[in-house]
């Protein structure tokens, strides 16, 4: 390994900080919308990876939803005051030239400890989950547009209509959860199937990058793949279809209890 000086060790460590953080971010409080607002979309959009890579938003999002997002932490998983799941914040924020998709959970992490004085402590519990597992790799997974590239809105609008028209073929009664995602970790998708299911799930795939994931299966646990004639895919048979296995385990959640918190932002 060459040798480096101090100085040259000091710029390298500063370069990787900047990669980690956000060039320039604003975090504001929405004070214009009521909590139930569907106005709003409960995500963030853009940054590395994206169509529009030089810009991530967050609009209207709860401080634990955006924790969620930040640290993969699963629902429910966090705890802290009333008002971090009622007051509602917008962020917008440029991520530095050459950033990956994977760093900005991190940069979002700074941005939230930076801003809102966050302090969190874990809580490691055992109990029953779920490990979602990847048992052929990659292959079988559909590999997300290259970065920068648009969505395509008609293959888009042709996924939608073949999910409507699998839809009706359920019958009536049926709850459906639908994820059409062509740029998701492995770690979301574990995050999206722990608000479906009774246990967290937890990413066992051993899998990064991001994939072209469409996926739909009836909410009802109780459905069975043994049961006679046609019936709804349940979230295992769904899995399956796309090369990921859903199994049962022991393992340890991870609850995030928040130590601190201010609700108002400082300022940008």
């Amino acid at each position: 390994m060459p040798h480096l000086r101090l100085g040259a060790i000091a710029f390298v460590a500063a370069g990787l900080a900047a990669a980690q953080t956000f060039e320039v971010a604003t975090v504001k409080r929405v004070t214009d919308a009521p909590s139930n607002s569907t106005m709003r979309l409960n995500a963030c959009a853009g940054g590395p990876g994206t169509s529009d890579p030089g810009l991530y938003t967050c609009r209207g999002l709860t401080l634990e939803t955006l924790i969620e997002i930040a640290y993969h932490a699963l629902p429910s998983g966090v705890s802290g005051p009333g008002w971090i799941q009622v007051e509602r914040y917008d962020i917008f924020a440029k991520p530095p030239a050459g950033a990956a998709a994977e760093q900005v959970p991190i940069m979002l992490q700074h941005l939230l400890e930076e801003r809102f004085h966050l302090e969190i402590r874990h809580d490691v519990k055992p109990g029953a989950v779920y490990e979602l597992r990847a048992p052929d790799g990659p292959a079988r997974l559909k590999p997300s547009p290259p970065p920068g590239q648009p969505d395509d809105p008609v293959a888009a609008r042709a996924a939608g209509k073949a999910a409507a028209e699998r839809r009706q073929s359920w019958g009536p009664g049926v709850a459906a959860a639908l994820l059409f995602d062509p740029r998701i970790s492995m770690a979301n998708l574990a995050q999206y199937l722990s608000k479906m299911l009774d246990h967290p799930v937890l990413d066992k795939t051993g899998l990064t990058g991001t994939y072209d994931i469409q996926l739909m299966f009836a909410r009802d646990m109780g459905l069975s793949a043994a049961s006679d004639g046609p019936h709804p895919p349940t979230v295992f048979e769904a899995l399956d279809e796309i090369g990921l296995k859903l199994e049962r385990a022991k393992g340890a959640a991870d609850r995030m209890v928040i130590v601190i918190a201010e609700k108002e932002p400082r300022e940008n």
